[in-house]
């Protein structure tokens, strides 16, 4: 992967995903916020995790704003001037959810996850430690 960060900006990548696919959803949220465009690559075989990772990680940044692209094997992040509170579906993906919350601290408004509590499968304190790092999170029941 190429160097991230150069004078406290975010800059563009490129990742090959082979052997690192569950960073592919918080991969996706920072390319959104970076300079150029991103491209992860060799990561197919999201296709086949809790949900289809390259379409629900596009369609996590998208609903935000953002501007990702489905390729066959990996996305394209074309990073937006400024993303957009919104609301965001996991799922049923753990990996989704904990994107979707860092996401969620550095966009213009705010941001509502369906089916957050998916994070408990892989980290059950997760809300928990994101509240002590001083992210907002209220659990909402809309049944």
């Amino acid at each position: 992967m190429n160097e991230v960060c150069s004078d406290g900006k975010i800059g563009s990548f490129r990742a090959d995903c082979s052997d690192i696919p569950d960073l592919v959803p918080i991969l996706t949220v920072l390319g959104a916020f970076g300079t150029g465009d991103s491209v992860i690559y060799n990561a197919e075989r999201l296709k086949i995790k809790e949900s289809d990772r390259l379409q629900t990680s596009a369609a996590l940044v998208n609903s935000l704003g953002g501007n990702v692209e489905i390729t066959d094997d990996g996305l394209i992040i074309h990073p937006v001037k400024n993303m957009h509170g919104g609301i965001v579906d996991s799922f049923g993906d753990h990996r989704i959810v904990m994107a979707a919350a860092i996401a969620a601290s550095a966009v213009d408004g705010e941001v509502i996850i369906h089916g957050a509590e998916a994070a408990e499968k892989s980290y059950p304190d997760f809300f928990k430690d994101y509240s002590q790092l001083g992210g907002k999170a209220n659990v909402i029941n809309l049944e």
